[in-house]
């Protein structure tokens, strides 16, 4: 091994990452939490801004405009998966790294970047038919480059997330976006660009997105491959990125199968409904992700502790999901009606159905994280292609009763791998059953409150033939109320091990004003 290669990535050392080991539970709790703090800046606010965008699009755009673009994307994305090789995870999760483990991913990473833009590019005529639109040649050419971009990035982005240094990210995702979309996008879309809006959008957030993510985090950019460094990444990332192949393909193929089955104003429909109902979750789950996978590695020799954070993981998650989906399905006519107006009705009842199962989705999540930092991807591979069969399969079945059809067997297919994770979680830290439903229990608790006091308030709203904005607005703080007194009153007995040191440390990561105020909810609850 030459010196080059003994040397160690940028922000990386072996010997600082035993250093790092040695800083015992609490630290590593307090360093995930700091991360999730600022990892949660940068979801929420981009969930802000991109609920925000969406509603002025979606009063400048057609469904038929945002059903089209997402086959698009959807084509695109599958086309290009293969690509990446699970390089970004791979340097996340490995122990430590050396110079030649970024200098290989760096050069695969592009070689597969320039590879899927221009297969994109050369079959672009081919991919159109395959959406059934030939007119969609030239947006296929046209969003090629967005994904040499993704390769040249994925570097610096893994060294940030292994890292913990979720500021850095959280200037990058909310600029991009923020330039992409919400200057180019909404401006492209007034000047009468349709569908193209969508894409200038999508190229100008990739691009800035790949700047900013190289300016904070500048490896070298010298190539070179080494086959031992190759086999090291590839024997972890070749399974996450063949589980994440299947993934794509159980998120999105209900997607293609309505817009090829029922046309893209259906799929913009239905894509708006379950945006809607995986906005607060998918962020939610982005915050525990970005942090869990890099912790869950660090400690993969520790069962136990393991154990405790896979626990408190899924504990927190169904806290936040359970009672927010309680209030999307209740306020669902409003949210619609309201915000994107009477043309977007159609999507209320996928909406609806969807609410239902979305708390389970946001769950399952921590399974695959959890499996990909015990170093078993082919666990998680296994459970994704049955969920991406279960969801292609139920999706053909139930457009014969439209897109709430479809809503229906994704919501069956959710279930199914909701228990095959928790399963494969168990598996990975020996928890008992017993302690995996308790760990639902404060959520179901709060889920249930709300359910019952947003019923009884749209009820009383009805009566009142209040326009459907305001209607929302008195929801919202009837949602707002109601979880934080749920919260305040459950018992602390409920919550497993560890979580009431969690909560109090991300207590004091918030801004000073709701500081103070969160912690005497925490600190109030009965013992």
């Amino acid at each position: 091994m030459t010196a080059d290669e003994e040397a160690s990535a940028p922000g990386q050392t072996t010997s600082a990452r035993g250093d790092e080991d040695a800083r015992g539970e609490t630290s590593l709790t307090s360093a995930t939490i700091s991360g999730g703090a600022w990892r949660t800046v940068s979801v929420f606010g981009g969930a802000v801004m991109q609920f925000a965008v969406t509603i002025v699009l979606a009063r400048i755009l057609t469904p038929t405009d945002f059903g089209t673009f997402g086959l698009v994307m959807i084509v695109v994305g599958l086309a290009s998966m293969p690509a990446f090789l699970g390089l970004s995870s791979a340097l996340v999760q490995r122990r430590s790294i050396l110079a030649v483990h970024v200098r290989t991913a760096w050069t695969l990473s592009l070689i597969t970047g320039v590879i899927a833009c221009a297969f994109i590019a050369l079959t672009a005529p081919l991919l159109s038919r395959l959406v059934g639109d030939p007119s969609t040649t030239y947006v296929f050419m046209a969003i090629s480059p967005a994904f040499l971009l993704s390769g040249i990035r994925t570097c610096s982005v893994a060294l940030l997330r292994r890292d913990l240094r979720f500021r850095e990210l959280t200037i990058v995702d909310v600029a991009s976006y923020s330039i992409g979309y919400a200057v180019v996008g909404i401006a492209a879309a007034l000047l009468g660009w349709g569908l193209w809006s969508l894409v200038a959008a999508s190229l100008c957030e990739a691009a800035i997105g790949t700047v900013l993510s190289y300016a904070y985090e500048r490896h070298s950019l010298r190539l070179g491959l080494s086959a031992k460094a190759f086999r090291q990444l590839f024997g972890f990332g070749g399974p996450v990125s063949a589980s994440g192949v299947a993934n794509y393909v159980a998120l999105n193929a209900d997607n293609f199968i309505i817009g090829r089955v029922l046309g893209p104003a259906a799929l913009g429909l239905y894509a708006r409904a379950y945006n809607l109902m995986n906005l607060p979750l998918i962020y939610f789950a982005g915050i525990m992700g970005s942090v869990l996978l890099p912790a869950f590695s660090r400690i993969q020799d520790d069962r136990e502790r393991m154990k405790r954070s896979y626990l408190v993981s899924v504990y927190l998650i169904f806290l936040f999901s359970a009672p927010t989906m309680m209030f999307v399905l209740i306020a669902a006519p409003d949210i619609i009606i309201g915000i994107y107006g009477h043309r977007w009705t159609g999507a209320i009842r996928p909406l609806q159905v969807l609410a239902l199962f979305g708390a389970l989705r946001a769950t399952y999540h921590v399974g695959g994280i959890l499996a990909q930092g015990a170093g078993r991807p082919w666990s998680e591979f296994a459970r994704q292609l049955m969920y991406a069969g279960l969801v292609a399969v139920g999706a053909l079945v139930g457009t014969k009763w439209g897109i709430t059809g479809v809503a229906w067997a994704v919501g069956i297919a959710i279930i199914a791998m909701y228990i095959a994770t928790a399963q494969l979680s168990r598996t990975v830290t020996g928890f008992g059953w017993g302690d995996f439903m308790s760990a639902h229990r404060s959520g179901a608790a709060a889920g249930g409150a709300v359910l019952l006091v947003l019923s009884g308030c749209r009820w009383l709203l009805l009566q009142t033939a209040l326009p459907a904005l305001p209607a929302l607005v008195a929801l919202v703080a009837a949602f707002g109320v109601t979880t934080l007194a749920a919260i305040a009153t459950l018992p602390k007995r409920w919550g497993p091990e560890g979580h009431e040191y969690v909560l109090t440390v991300a207590c004091g990561k918030l801004p000073k004003p709701v500081r103070e105020i969160a912690k005497r909810i925490v600190l109030a609850r009965d013992a």
